[in-house]
């Protein structure tokens, strides 16, 4: 009687007629886009480390893991994750295509800018070799590890305040606590 009764419950269970909260999608919708951001990032180390940096060994493996530190393409799509679910489940008419994908080029390009910048300039300026002598880090090293960390931490930041300010307003709260003025004040000219 019990089997017969489970059968039939789950025979009439259809996940598509589940009702899911609003929060509950957004978070799949940030999970999806940066598995697929993960995906990429993994895809373009492996070209760049293996196949463009023709230099030793040591040098590859130092550059996978400090480029596995530092998470830029898996913080981009989590911000884009927000615009998007602003768009389609918050339906905000004014988030277009631009308005989502601004905010992360930004991210990426300004993270990208100032190690170009860092390792530029002391390229002009230093023909030494990025590990000095003895194996001691340079301060040009020193100096992109720093600015890699600020960028990756500003960027996780905007984020942790975009995303619960999201999720206030989801859950039917105006979104109006500390992290949405934070939100909204910090990068303000994004939203």
């Amino acid at each position: 009687q019990a089997q017969v009764e489970i059968d039939a419950t789950l025979a009439s269970f259809n996940p598509a007629m589940q009702r899911r909260s609003l929060s509950s999608i957004r978070s799949g919708v940030t999970v999806a886009m940066v598995a697929v951001a993960l995906g990429f990032a993994c895809c373009e180390n492996i070209l760049q480390i293996f196949i463009y940096n023709r230099s030793s060994l040591r040098s590859e493996i130092t550059t996978l893991i400090v480029k596995s530190l530092f998470p830029v393409h898996p913080i981009a799509a989590a911000i884009q994750s927000i615009y998007v679910c602003r768009r389609d489940l918050e339906k905000d008419p004014s988030i277009g295509l631009g308005r989502i994908v601004l905010p992360s080029v930004i991210f990426h390009g300004t993270y990208d800018f100032v190690l170009l910048l860092v390792t530029s300039s002391w390229q002009r300026s230093n023909n030494e070799a990025y590990l000095g002598q003895g194996n001691n880090l340079t301060g040009v090293a020193v100096l992109s590890f720093c600015a890699s960390l600020f960028m990756v931490l500003a960027g996780g930041l905007y984020y942790t305040f975009s995303s619960r300010a999201q999720y206030a307003r989801l859950r039917g709260g105006s979104g109006s606590g500390v992290s949405s003025v934070l939100s909204e004040a910090s990068f303000g000219f994004l939203l």
